[in-house]
């Protein structure tokens, strides 16, 4: 089966990634290591990318290894400061977010574009909130299978500015546990229950961070597909994991809403607080 664009979106960022590191890999090292982040390319795929990369100068080759250029590297270093210096400290202006009061709905076409989106609204609303947790009901853990990566720079984020991420899982199955099982003690707490006392819905995502609520409602069909995988994977083999992925990768239509509410957000931690303590 042919690879579409975003498939080798997602490759060419899983492959960056993965030679940021600062070791040098051949083209079956970086296979393996895909493989090993619960992904599956063919060789093809990956020479494919990396020809791309070298293209464009982002990637060098010396031998059959390949690494970072170092040029792009530094490139990325001056931009990063760039970004710090305007971007960042821009984000207390309230950047692409609701006032009091206000609800912004926002419409996605995949999973995939949501989590994406999901991430980077977190670390903006992280930003502006004085709090230093966040809570969040879950009917199961779908994204921390998506993008594993871009998940860890943001949990670095939080454990750098001492949040505390409590999330409350709609079940207890396989994957259910597996996500608890690897998430750190240091910056989560997790539980198992019903959403009915939290969003009143057990299909629903609802997190609180600050005085911002985001709701993430799944239409019944893939919420359907994301419970029918969540209980039948009982291992954490890649063929399972891909199974999963392979659900997540479909075009679905899913919609976030995002409001600010300063009395909505405290009485929905109060209700979060009644479980964890």
């Amino acid at each position: 089966m042919s690879k579409t664009t975003s498939q080798y979106g997602q490759l060419e960022k899983l492959v960056i990634a993965l030679l940021a590191d600062g070791r040098s890999s051949t083209v079956m090292q970086l296979s393996k290591s895909i493989e090993a982040n619960h992904r599956s390319y063919s060789i093809q795929a990956i020479y494919h990318v990396l020809r791309k990369l070298r293209r464009n100068g982002i990637v060098v080759k010396v031998g059959d290894q390949f690494n970072i250029s170092l040029t792009w590297a530094l490139d990325i270093i001056d931009l990063a400061k760039s970004l710090e210096a305007r971007v960042v400290s821009a984000l207390s202006a309230g950047q692409a977010v609701p006032t009091e009061g206000q609800t912004m709905s926002v419409s996605f076409t995949s999973l995939l574009t949501l989590d994406e989106f999901w991430t980077h609204l977190m670390v903006l609303l992280v930003e502006q909130s004085s709090e230093r947790a966040i809570y969040n009901f879950c009917p199961h853990p779908w994204f921390y299978f998506v993008h594993q990566k871009h998940l860890d720079k943001f949990y670095r984020t939080l454990t750098r500015r001492r949040y505390r991420i409590f999330v409350l899982l709609g079940a207890d199955n396989f994957l259910d546990r597996y996500f608890v099982a690897h998430t750190d003690s240091s910056l989560y707490s997790c539980a198992y229950g019903s959403g009915a006392h939290v969003s009143g819905s057990q299909s629903q995502h609802v997190m609180v961070i600050g005085d911002f609520i985001i709701r993430v409602s799944l239409n019944r069909k893939i919420a359907g597909v994301i419970d029918a995988c969540f209980k039948s994977i009982r291992s954490a083999e890649l063929r399972e994991i891909r199974r999963l992925q392979s659900a997540l990768d479909q075009s679905v239509r899913v919609r976030m809403r995002i409001t600010k509410s300063v009395s909505q957000a405290e009485a929905l931690r109060i209700r979060f607080t009644d479980i964890f303590g």
